[in-house]
């Protein structure tokens, strides 16, 4: 009895001698609500494998909680917002949807995809650094910075899947999802070609 009272011990001071990774080896809350509840659609790591889906690793946390408050609120009404989020989120209360912002700003985002069509790159990325010709209403770059990283409430762009940036610009070019007046008035005055061209070059970063 001894021997075996001697042993647990032994057991329990190794785990604690190895910074705890028996106790350490189950996810914490968030990691395994992020894991469970978003991973299918967003990847386990916020790195969306479909270009259905959006990558939300290394985003800006104030930009992901804004949004997903407002998918739980049917603030933001889209289809596939509607679809897929506002089942998916109207059960988050305010503290976990902050939690889930800050573990997904954390995580590594994946390299942007390879560059398709080289010419309209080219387009995009001087679209995105400079406003349009005769126009003052500011560039993309004034906003989400140098390298498309995003900052404060601005998203980040960098590496997001092309197809997913067309999409998210035509609904805010047809009002089918709010924007900043800045923004509103910089897209809508973009060409269905100019878009594609900013997505192409965004989704290399």
């Amino acid at each position: 009895m001894k021997s075996k009272k001697w042993m647990f011990v032994v057991v329990a001071g190794l785990c604690w001698i190895t910074t705890g990774v028996c106790a350490a080896d189950e996810p914490n809350k968030t990691e395994k609500l992020a894991m469970s509840y978003c991973g299918e659609c967003h990847g386990l790591d916020g790195n969306s494998i479909s270009p259905q889906f959006p990558k939300l690793a290394g985003q800006r946390s104030k930009f992901l909680e804004a949004q997903l408050k407002s998918m739980r609120d049917h603030d933001r009404s889209n289809a596939d917002s509607q679809d897929y989020m506002w089942g998916a989120a109207h059960k988050l209360d305010d503290d976990s949807i902050k939690d889930l912002a800050k573990y997904y700003s954390r995580q590594k985002p994946s390299p942007g995809g390879t560059i398709e069509y080289p010419a309209l790159a080219a387009k995009g990325k001087q679209l995105y650094e400079f406003k349009p010709a005769n126009e003052e209403i500011g560039s993309c770059i004034g906003c989400h910075g140098d390298d498309a990283e995003g900052g404060g409430n601005e998203p980040r762009l960098a590496g997001q899947h092309r197809h997913y940036l067309v999409k998210q610009l035509n609904l805010v070019q047809d009002n089918k999802r709010s924007a900043p007046d800045k923004m509103l008035a910089l897209v809508r005055k973009l060409s269905k070609e100019e878009i594609e061209a900013l997505a192409e070059y965004l989704q290399s970063k």
